[in-house]
């Protein structure tokens, strides 16, 4: 049989290799910036210093969505942000934040939506589940939350209306936020009432620098 050889780009540098990294996940070929460097290493045999970090993935990635993405990228984001704010609403007793790409304006169509409850045990959760009938997979995160401090975190995963949903459970003691695996620094959140008035005042907002987050509010 005969083999495909695959063109490998040479004298690349690595803001080249993150825009190349930055489109496999904005063409879904891949979902995370960890896959992203995997690929790029085991296609074309990237590594060392070459393989970006995921800050430089990022900043790729959202140059590529405004250039290409165009009408239909801002109309995911606003409707993704639509269905987070209801399912918040649904939960509202735990006290949720939306976090992740749908906040940040880099999802695409396969991420869900990624939302953190507060609850000391997740039974409380999957009560609420039940009662509103909503099937869902418990699983466990491990999310850093600073420097040698890992915290396993209970989650559920459901699908609803063809949307993905991720509804994380943090104990009361921890309800901080768990650091970003874009920057290191503390993920950024919003809540009900900030999701609303990004909806309302900034629809097609999305965080080039995830600081412009900060200057929302």
């Amino acid at each position: 049989m005969a083999r495909t050889r695959r063109r490998v780009p040479t004298n690349l540098d690595p803001t080249q290799w993150a825009e190349k990294a930055a489109r496999l996940i904005a063409d879904e070929e891949v979902v995370s910036f960890a896959q992203a460097r995997h690929k790029l290493s085991r296609s074309f045999g990237v590594g060392g210093r070459d393989l970006p970090d995921n800050r430089a993935i990022y900043s790729a990635l959202t140059r590529y969505q405004a250039l290409y993405g165009g009408t239909a990228h801002r109309e995911l984001i606003h409707s993704r942000r639509r269905s987070a704010l209801e399912a918040m609403e649904n939960f509202e007793i735990f006290r949720p934040r939306l976090a992740g790409p749908v906040l940040y304006g880099t999802a695409t169509r396969s991420v869900p939506v990624s939302l953190h409850l507060v609850s000391d045990t997740s039974e409380a959760v999957a009560m609420s589940l039940a009662n509103m009938r909503i099937p869902a997979d418990l699983g466990v995160e491990t999310l850093s939350f600073g420097r040698q401090h890992l915290e396993e975190i209970p989650f559920f995963s459901t699908v609803r209306d063809g949307l993905g949903y991720e509804l994380l459970v943090f104990p009361s003691q921890l309800s901080r936020a768990p650091c970003s695996e874009v920057d290191g620094k503390p993920m950024r959140r919003v809540t009900i009432k900030q999701l609303s008035l990004l909806l309302a005042n900034s629809p097609d907002f999305i965080a080039y620098d995830l600081k412009d987050l900060d200057r929302l509010w």
